[in-house]
């Protein structure tokens, strides 16, 4: 047969063995590709077709032998060579599985599925270089693969534990009542140094904790990170602030020996705008960084939920948190249906709110609309029946409460505040009495969404920020 003849028949029985498969015709694209295989142009890419084909007839050892057949015949061909990967990795031979992978290479590989396979097969056969690696890629082309992040920062953990004697100590130091945000990142940290937490009262306390550590993390910019920075020796160490709220209206930034400090957190942008007000030049005395506050969305329960007339209060009660507020918006809505009820989950924590709130609930007509629960040890549960989260506080710098009622579908009604837009959807914020009626009474109602955007504030996403930032300040 001329050559030309040739090569057009090949082209054209290859082309109706595409349209079989396509049409979900294995068993016909199979013979005839067995029929035609002698006119075969390109052998490999038939013996590919026939392998997809046995596949799809649900024989897999023919297909495996097809395939190994086109990858003999096209060695190079990272398709063959995934398919042959792939097919390992479901039967579970990882050690065949990554040696095809690896004749790919890591940055040849577009699929995520594929990737994420090959970082099983790579830590299954001791490759644990090759396995971060490919879990980096992986992360880099989809985010939110919240086990992988964990995964990667334990698989490091493996490499720091095998290339120095003993992984670096972290200290994280604060204050009585004041490490309620921290444990959620030893945790999450643990894989790769050595954590402990300092909860201190006296100075020795925080001697004590920066003679163990390598890195000394002072949680809160507050008297103990002063004292710290003031008093103790830190050579041949690290140290780090985290700046929270609060501390930027204090005078403790001022009293903090910078130069022995080598990372300044903040939680929010305008946290650090606020502390330029007074410390104009902080960015030429300290690295600064903002590392927004990260959320263990497994502790809560997403579901779909709607326009109700149960809101939700997460907050201790004092000036910052402006209760007066809330309770004109209940007035406000109360007037219109009576049935809108305000659940307050938190104590009361000045007394002149104490008399104040309870005389206003009474004045108003509102003893029962409002509700007091005092602390609540599950957040989660005690959300769940609630339709939206209502704060009104006059500043914050990334809250919580609002986070976790969002993660579990309720809609955020939040007043404004100096820095608001870093951290609450625009759509959540009101500036009146008649704004927050507006949006606690319209239809407009997306759970998805809310949790959706939460999500943006992982857990996971802080941790590799900050274990990012730890690596630098070590290397």
């Amino acid at each position: 047969m001329p050559p030309k003849i040739m090569q057009e028949k090949s082209a054209n029985f290859i082309t109706q063995a595409e349209e079989l498969l396509e049409h979900n015709r294995p068993m016909d694209a199979l013979k005839l590709l067995r029929e035609n295989m002698e006119c075969s142009q390109t052998q490999h890419y038939t013996y590919f077709l026939m392998s997809q084909a046995c596949s799809d007839l649900e024989m897999y050892t023919e297909s495996l032998t097809f395939l190994l057949e086109a990858q003999r015949l096209d060695p190079k061909n990272s398709r063959y060579n995934e398919k042959i990967a792939l097919h390992f990795y479901k039967n579970a031979d990882y050690q065949e599985s990554y040696k095809y992978f690896k004749q790919i290479g890591i940055m040849f590989i577009d699929s995520v599925d594929s990737l994420n396979a090959y970082a099983v097969c790579a830590e299954k056969t001791d490759n644990e270089s090759d396995c971060i690696e490919a879990l980096e890629r992986s992360l880099s082309m989809e985010s939110g693969q919240h086990d992988l992040e964990k995964k990667l920062r334990e698989m490091k953990g493996k490499i720091t534990g095998k290339t120095s004697s003993r992984k670096k100590k972290i200290a994280f130091i604060c204050a009585k009542e004041l490490d309620n945000f921290i444990d959620d990142i030893i945790d999450g940290l643990s894989s790769v140094y050595n954590t402990e937490k300092f909860v201190v009262s006296e100075k020795n306390g925080v001697k004590k904790a920066v003679e163990w550590c390598d890195i000394a993390w002072f949680e809160w910019c507050n008297e103990v990170a002063v004292f710290g920075t003031n008093y103790c020796s830190f050579q041949g160490k690290r140290t780090l602030i985290r700046l929270h709220s609060y501390e930027a209206f204090d005078q403790f930034p001022s009293q903090i020996k910078w130069g022995k400090v080598d990372k300044l957190i903040f939680v929010s942008p305008h946290i650090k705008e606020i502390v330029k007000k007074s410390i104009p030049d902080i960015d030429s005395k300290v690295e600064c960084e903002v590392v927004y506050n990260g959320l263990d969305l497994s502790k809560f329960d997403f579901s779909e939920k709607s326009p109700g007339k149960d809101i939700a209060m997460v907050c201790k009660i004092n000036h910052k948190k402006n209760p007066e507020l809330a309770l004109q918006i209940m007035k406000s809505l109360t007037d219109r249906d009576t049935d809108y009820k305000l659940h307050i989950a938190g104590n009361i924590t000045d007394m002149r709110y104490e008399y104040y709130i309870n005389y206003m609930i009474n004045t108003m007509g509102l003893e029962k609309n409002v509700v007091f629960y005092d602390w609540i040890d599950d957040m989660n549960e005690w959300l769940q029946d609630k339709q939206y989260i209502l704060s009104t506080s006059i500043h914050e710098g990334h809250a919580y409460n609002i986070m976790e009622a969002m993660a579990a579908g309720l809609k955020p009604v939040i007043h404004n505040y100096f820095g608001a837009e870093h951290t609450i959807p625009e759509y959540a914020i009101f500036n009146t009495v008649d704004e927050a009626v507006d949006l606690i009474e319209s239809p407009t109602y997306d759970s998805k969404s809310y949790r959706e955007y939460v999500e943006g504030f992982s857990l996971e996403r802080q941790i590799n920020t900050i274990d990012k930032i730890l690596s630098r300040i070590f290397n």
